[in-house]
């Protein structure tokens, strides 16, 4: 009889006083099932966050990784418009000398 109290006088009323304990026990028994299972998504959301940090580490080191990887690519593309400049360069300087000599031929064959 005294769970039956805690409950309002018209709802107690209404429900009759072996009913309103029984309502009170229900309510207390869902209460605490609810903070169990307020507990255990609580243990389980600190899993997530501890999983999740892991996976925020891994990935600012893979991160890194992909940083250098970039400086690499940007030294190597550096690299190969050097080289193709110099051959550009030595392309030209080829052709120039091999267009010199066949005229030169040319001119002492004419005579």
């Amino acid at each position: 009889m005294a769970l039956s109290r805690r409950l309002p006088r018209h709802l107690r009323d209404a429900l009759g006083p072996q009913a309103g304990e029984e309502l009170v026990l229900i309510l207390e028994e869902m209460r605490r099932e609810s903070q169990a299972l307020s507990a255990r998504m609580d243990a389980r959301f600190d899993r997530i966050d501890q999983r999740l940090d892991s996976i925020d580490q891994r990935l600012d080191r893979v991160d890194g990784r992909f940083d250098r990887m970039g400086e690499s690519f940007t030294a190597l593309d550096r690299r190969v418009s050097d080289v193709k400049s110099d051959l550009m360069k030595w392309s030209f300087v080829f052709w120039c000398g091999s267009v010199t000599a066949i005229a030169l031929l040319a001119r002492v064959l004419e005579r």
